[in-house]
């Protein structure tokens, strides 16, 4: 490869016009290749064998009621139905309609986004208590 530069005439750019040549006719052999070893003590450590995600299966969350419409008594906010367009995004579940039910709480799927296309919650903050969360052990939800 080389490389050249020239240098300006009067009258013409301060710029200096380098011109880069490469044999674009030469091609490797795959015979010619070595393969690359890293010093030892680089080689990343075996990774562990991959584990199923832990699951909550339907049943354990089966007496989970979610978010009630007439929380605030006669003020019933009912729950959001999708227009025709949003509807396709929706994630159809197996048995539990489109709506995820937890504890005071709901939730709707997108299909597309994998995030909550709407969420109702229930809160009732003078019955508010702390709850040590030091533990928590997540797992996905089997319905």
């Amino acid at each position: 490869m080389n490389l050249t530069q020239s240098t300006p005439t009067a009258g013409a750019s301060a710029v200096p016009d380098k011109t880069l040549k490469a044999d674009l006719t030469y091609r490797p052999r795959l015979a010619d290749l070595s393969p690359l070893n890293p010093p030892a003590g680089l080689l990343a450590p075996q990774a562990e064998p991959l584990v199923a995600p832990r699951t909550t299966s339907a049943s354990d969350l089966k007496s989970r009621k979610g978010y009630a419409e007439d929380f605030l008594g006669d003020f019933v906010v009912p729950w959001p139905a999708p227009d025709t367009e949003l509807a396709a995004d929706v994630y159809p579940l197996k048995n539990a309609g489109d709506r995820l039910d937890y504890m005071h709480f709901s939730i709707t799927m997108s299909r597309s986004r994998r995030l909550a296309l709407y969420v109702g919650v229930n809160i009732d903050g003078d019955s508010s208590v702390e709850v040590k969360r030091s533990n928590d052990s997540w797992s996905f939800d089997g319905r």
